[in-house]
């Protein structure tokens, strides 16, 4: 998207997966401490292992910390970890509220499921509603994602949807 000023911006910090994953980061890392200044014959094995998955849970938890939504003159973006998604004005078809049960997903995440006879994408966190766009080409036939105020979201591109 350029430069301009967006017209609706929201961010979403996912409170439980960062406190599961910095849990999780946090005792494997307690872990490698153990096994650095073990003697037994597998301490260095161990220590680099549970070192480098201590790492890996540190680096999950500070991609996956919040959901970036920004609702634009050229379009829609909503980015999270290292997936942003972008969708310009012209390629959006229609807009309205998810009524679906998260778990039809399967779950929460970034998600890419086989649906209703077409794909659909999701970026779904615990908390919040969820707003479906509807895409005219591409892989994906929807983009569903979550808000905190999905009134407000689909407010916003029915305006720019009706005024094309």
């Amino acid at each position: 998207m350029s430069s301009t000023w967006p017209l609706y911006n929201e961010t979403i910090w996912w409170k439980e997966i960062i406190a599961i994953l910095a849990l999780m980061s946090a005792s494997f890392l307690a872990l490698s401490f153990l096994f650095a200044f073990n003697e037994p014959e597998e301490g260095p094995l161990l220590f680099v292992i549970f070192l480098g998955n201590g790492i890996l849970f540190m680096f999950l938890t500070y991609y996956f910390r919040r959901l970036d939504i920004e609702i634009h003159n050229e379009g829609v973006r909503v980015s999270w970890a290292f997936r942003p998604k972008e969708f310009p004005w012209s390629n959006i078809e229609g807009v309205w509220k998810d009524e679906r049960n998260a778990l039809r997903y399967g779950g929460y995440g970034i998600k890419g499921t086989y649906m209703d006879g077409k794909w659909v994408l999701v970026y779904n966190v615990i908390m919040g509603d969820r707003v479906v766009i509807k895409l005219k080409e591409g892989k994906f036939g929807e983009f569903v994602f979550s808000t905190r105020d999905a009134d407000q979201v689909i407010r916003h591109i029915e305006q720019w949807i009706n005024k094309r």
